[in-house]
């Protein structure tokens, strides 16, 4: 029920600040998560992300940059199921370069809270929540054709000992 609430307040925040930007960008994204150094084994999952200008450079442009993501991982260590995920809300800055209309690379820096739950399948299911908050730092390009855009991405979640790295097709429209 919280990750539900933390999702509803993570969209409609998403959506409030693309509406007060003059140019603004939706996306979707799938993810492949790398193992982080406690063990559970790589992830898989999707998320939805906002990006609207600031600031126009002349070389590029620098963008506003909120998203929100989930992460399932599970891993079965000496017979016990271990399954939990993570819920990534990223917000931060975006420099996106002017290389040519079509294929524009950026980078992008910013906070990100993590809100993890691990659960052992075990004679009685035990739970653990953590709230982690970290640095959220990567790049991509991204390639436009016409409104819409695919593009990749590339981002390190450096938060604690628990830092891992996802890379991320995706698709979206800019308004």
């Amino acid at each position: 029920m919280k990750k539900l609430i933390v999702i509803m307040i993570a969209v409609f925040a998403l959506s409030i600040s693309a509406r007060m930007a003059q140019a603004f960008e939706i996306d979707g994204s799938f993810h492949y998560a790398t193992e982080p150094i406690n063990s559970m084994g790589d992830g898989f999952g999707g998320g939805i992300g906002v990006a609207f200008d600031l600031l126009d450079l002349g070389v590029g442009k620098l963008m506003g940059r909120f998203d929100v993501s989930y992460i399932s991982v599970s891993k079965t260590i000496s017979g016990t199921k271990f399954s939990g995920g993570r819920l990534p809300i990223f917000g931060g800055a975006r420099f996106l370069f002017s290389a040519s209309p079509m294929f524009k690379p950026y980078a992008e820096a910013g906070l990100e809270v993590s809100l993890d739950e691990l659960t052992a399948d075990t004679p009685g299911t035990a739970t653990a929540n953590e709230t982690t908050v970290g640095l959220g730092a990567g790049g991509g390009i991204n390639i436009y054709l016409g409104v819409f855009f695919v593009g990749v991405n590339a981002r390190a979640h450096l938060n604690n000992l628990k830092s891992y790295l996802t890379i991320s097709p995706t698709v979206g429209v800019s308004f």
